[in-house]
């Protein structure tokens, strides 16, 4: 594969990835509708191209695409 292609389809997959977050955090949300505590509602960061970030009591995930590709010797 040439770098152009891995670096499409890496994109592709990150991008999914980012929509999967969100529809999670959004289920998730729902089903805590019930609670008063803000602390245990999600909260999603599309942070650009590159970067997303899921917030969730008070911790941070954050998902960083590297842009550059390469191979390891085998």
């Amino acid at each position: 594969r040439t770098k152009v292609q891995v670096f499409n389809q890496t994109m592709e997959v990150f991008n999914q990835l980012k929509d999967v977050l969100n529809e999670m955090s959004n289920d998730l949300n729902d089903l805590l509708d019930n609670t008063n505590d803000r602390r245990v509602r999600l909260e999603y960061r599309d942070r650009g191209k590159f970067e997303a970030e899921l917030k969730f009591a008070d911790d941070v995930l954050i998902f960083s695409m590297h842009s550059d590709i390469f191979q390891f010797d085998r």
